[in-house]
Protein backbone atom coordinates (compact mmCIF):
# COMPACT_ATOMS: atom_id res chain seq x y z
CA UNK A 1 0.00 0.00 0.00
CA UNK A 2 0.82 3.63 -0.46
CA UNK A 3 0.04 7.01 1.11
CA UNK A 4 0.72 10.11 0.00
CA UNK A 5 2.35 13.23 1.48
CA UNK A 6 3.64 16.95 0.68
CA UNK A 7 6.67 18.11 1.85
CA UNK A 8 7.50 22.06 1.29
CA UNK A 9 11.06 23.31 0.92
CA UNK A 10 11.99 26.75 1.24
CA UNK A 11 15.19 28.32 -0.50
CA UNK A 12 14.66 31.73 1.10
CA UNK A 13 15.23 34.51 -1.22
CA UNK A 14 15.82 31.54 -4.72
CA UNK A 15 12.97 31.68 -7.18
CA UNK A 16 12.50 30.06 -10.25
CA UNK A 17 15.03 27.25 -9.44
CA UNK A 18 14.54 23.94 -11.63
CA UNK A 19 14.44 21.25 -8.91
CA UNK A 20 15.20 17.64 -8.36
CA UNK A 21 14.43 15.34 -5.76
CA UNK A 22 15.97 11.70 -4.36
CA UNK A 23 14.51 8.99 -2.07
CA UNK A 24 16.72 7.69 0.09
CA UNK A 25 16.55 4.37 2.01
CA UNK A 26 17.70 4.32 5.52
CA UNK A 27 21.09 3.10 4.84
CA UNK A 28 21.33 6.05 2.54
CA UNK A 29 21.22 4.30 -0.63
CA UNK A 30 18.78 6.45 -3.35
CA UNK A 31 15.19 4.58 -4.35
CA UNK A 32 14.37 4.54 -7.63
CA UNK A 33 15.19 7.30 -10.02
CA UNK A 34 15.61 11.13 -9.90
CA UNK A 35 12.54 12.56 -9.58
CA UNK A 36 12.22 15.76 -12.03
CA UNK A 37 9.17 17.38 -12.71
CA UNK A 38 6.35 17.89 -10.21
CA UNK A 39 7.33 20.56 -7.83
CA UNK A 40 5.00 23.82 -7.90
CA UNK A 41 6.54 27.25 -7.25
CA UNK A 42 5.10 29.71 -4.47
CA UNK A 43 7.07 32.37 -5.84
CA UNK A 44 8.55 32.85 -3.08
CA UNK A 45 11.15 30.83 -2.34
CA UNK A 46 9.06 28.10 -1.38
CA UNK A 47 8.26 25.09 -3.56
CA UNK A 48 5.84 21.93 -2.96
CA UNK A 49 6.03 18.33 -3.98
CA UNK A 50 3.75 15.42 -3.41
CA UNK A 51 4.98 12.48 -3.14
CA UNK A 52 3.44 8.72 -2.93
CA UNK A 53 5.34 7.11 -0.67
CA UNK A 54 4.98 3.09 0.22
CA UNK A 55 3.86 2.70 3.66
CA UNK A 56 7.27 0.81 4.43
CA UNK A 57 9.42 3.10 2.96
CA UNK A 58 11.71 4.86 5.65
CA UNK A 59 14.99 6.93 4.94
CA UNK A 60 14.47 10.43 3.36
CA UNK A 61 13.61 12.85 0.21
CA UNK A 62 16.14 15.48 -0.67
CA UNK A 63 14.80 18.41 -2.95
CA UNK A 64 17.97 20.08 -4.51
CA UNK A 65 18.56 22.78 -7.05
CA UNK A 66 19.40 20.98 -10.33
CA UNK A 67 22.43 23.48 -10.73
CA UNK A 68 23.59 23.43 -7.48
CA UNK A 69 22.96 20.52 -5.41
CA UNK A 70 24.44 21.63 -2.50
CA UNK A 71 21.56 23.68 -2.17
CA UNK A 72 19.04 21.48 -1.06
CA UNK A 73 16.21 20.52 1.63
CA UNK A 74 16.35 16.99 3.47
CA UNK A 75 12.91 15.66 4.99
CA UNK A 76 12.74 12.42 7.28
CA UNK A 77 10.30 9.77 5.76
CA UNK A 78 9.16 7.24 9.02
CA UNK A 79 5.80 5.87 8.33
CA UNK A 80 6.08 3.53 10.94
CA UNK A 81 5.59 6.42 13.63
CA UNK A 82 2.28 6.66 12.76
CA UNK A 83 1.41 3.29 11.68
CA UNK A 84 2.32 3.75 8.24
CA UNK A 85 0.04 6.52 7.77
CA UNK A 86 3.42 8.88 6.68
CA UNK A 87 4.37 10.45 10.07
CA UNK A 88 7.64 12.02 10.12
Amino acid sequence: MSYTRQFVANFGPFTSLVLNAKIHDSLGVQVGETITSGFVSHADGSYSYLATLADTQVGSLVIYDSTNALRKVRFAINPSGLGGAGGV
